[in-house]
C-alpha cells in the first residue's frame, strides 16, 4: 500500500497495557519484581534470581544468550503468537544489564575474543565487536518490543558521578534502546518502613528530576500524574487515567493494540507478484517503443547492463520502485 499524503492515517493511542513497553528501575527491595508479576497473565524471564520469594509465576531462570533467544522466539513466532497470547499477556524481562553481559559474552565466543572491547590481530577478518553486539541485541530485544505483548523492563539503578542524577544501570547500547522504546520509564524510589516496622510502599516517579539528587524518568503520556503509590494496579490505573484524559483533550477514542498497529506494520513486498506485473507494464511500454526508457530506468537503480527480470528475491524494494517509475511512463503515454 503506497502512502498518500493526502490523505494521511490519523495517529491514535491503544488502550490499556497491552503493547506497552515498562522500564521500572531503582534500588533492591523496592517491589518492582513483586508489582510487576501482579500484572494480567505474566511470565517472568529471569536474567537474575529476583523470582525466589514470589511463588505461582511461570518463568524461566536464564542464564545464557542462546536460551534468551529462544525464548524470545516462543514469543515472537507468528505461526505460534496467538495461542501464546491466549496464555499471557505480561513478559517480565529481569534484568537488562544482565541480558547485556550475556550478549556480550555470545558475541566474544562467535567471533573468539576473549572481550567485547578486544580490537581483531592485524589482518583478521573480524567485525568491530561494539557494532555487533549492538546489532544482535537489537535484534533480539526489537522482537519482543514488536511483539504487542505489555513488556516491563527491570533495571538497576546507577548514580552518575558527574551530575550526581539517578539513571538506569547500563551501557548506550542496551539501556538506551529500551529507554527510547519504553512507553513509561518509572524510577522506583523506597519509603522505608513506618513506626511498626512495616515496609512502605514505594513510589513511582513517571518525571525527571534534574540534577544531584535526582532521577531520570518520562512517559509518553502527555496527562500521566508525576508520581503513583506504587502497586500494579496503580500502575495500570494511572496509564488507563492517562489515555481517557488524552481522549477528552483531542476528541479521539482510542483503539486496541492490533488496530493502533494497522498503521505502523512495514509494506510487504510479494516477489512473484512484482515480478509479474513488471512484465505485464514492460510488455505494454515495449509494444509503445519504449524499450530504450525500460533500460535506462532499470540501469539508474540496477548500474549498467541491470536488468529486472534477473532481479532475485531480496531486492523486492528496488523491483517495487522501477515498477513506480515504470508505471508512471506508462500513465504519461497513454
Amino acid at each position: 500500500m503506497k502512502i498518500d499524503i493526502l490523505n494521511p492515517s490519523i495517529s491514535k493511542v491503544s488502550a490499556g497495557l497491552e503493547g506497552k513497553v515498562i522500564l521500572l528501575y531503582g534500588g533492591n527491595n523496592v517491589g518492582k519484581t513483586l508489582q510487576s508479576t501482579r500484572l494480567e497473565r505474566p511470565y517472568y524471564i529471569g536474567l537474575e534470581d529476583g523470582l525466589r520469594a514470589i511463588a505461582g509465576i511461570p518463568f524461566a531462570s536464564v542464564k545464557d544468550w542462546k536460551t534468551l533467544k529462544d525464548i524470545i522466539k516462543q514469543f515472537t513466532d507468528p505461526r505460534t503468537i496467538e495461542a501464546v497470547k491466549e496464555r499471557y499477556q505480561t513478559i517480565i524481562f529481569d534484568g537488562v544489564y544482565d541480558s547485556a553481559i550475556m550478549c556480550q559474552e555470545y558475541i566474544c565466543r562467535k567471533h573468539g575474543a576473549t572481550h567485547i572491547g578486544e580490537t581483531a590481530p592485524r589482518g583478521e577478518n573480524r567485525p568491530n565487536l561494539w557494532t555487533a553486539y549492538e546489532v544482535e541485541y537489537l535484534s533480539e530485544i526489537g522482537k519482543l518490543l514488536k511483539s504487542g505483548f505489555t513488556v516491563v523492563f527491570i533495571g538497576h539503578a546507577e548514580t552518575d558521578k558527574d551530575t550526581g542524577q539517578i539513571n538506569p544501570r547500563g551501557d548506550k547500547r542496551s539501556m538506551l534502546l529500551i529507554r527510547n522504546k519504553a512507553d513509561i520509564t518509572a524510577y522506583i524510589e523506597s519509603n522505608g518502613i513506618d513506626e511498626d516496622n512495616n515496609v512502605i510502599n514505594s513510589t513511582a516517579w513517571f518525571v525527571e528530576r534534574v540534577g544531584e539528587g535526582g532521577h531520570f524518568a518520562r512517559s509518553r503520556f502527555t496527562h500521566i500524574v508525576p508520581k503513583i503509590e506504587f502497586t500494579a494496579e496503580n500502575l495500570e490505573k494511572a496509564i488507563s487515567d492517562a489515555i481517557k484524559k488524552e481522549e477528552e483533550v483531542t476528541g479521539i477514542n482510542s483503539v486496541s493494540f492490533e488496530e493502533q498497529q494497522k498503521d505502523y506494520r512495514a509494506p510487504e513486498y510479494n516477489y512473484e507478484e512484482l515480478m509479474k506485473e513488471v512484465g505485464e507494464v514492460g510488455n505494454k511500454l515495449f509494444e509503445l517503443g519504449k524499450s530504450e526508457d525500460i533500460q535506462h530506468i532499470a540501469e539508474k537503480h540496477l548500474g549498467q547492463g541491470g536488468k529486472v527480470m534477473e532481479c532475485s528475491k531480496g531486492q523486492e524494494q528496488i523491483i517495487a520502485v522501477i515498477l513506480d517509475e515504470l508505471k508512471e511512463l506508462l500513465s504519461s503515454l497513454e
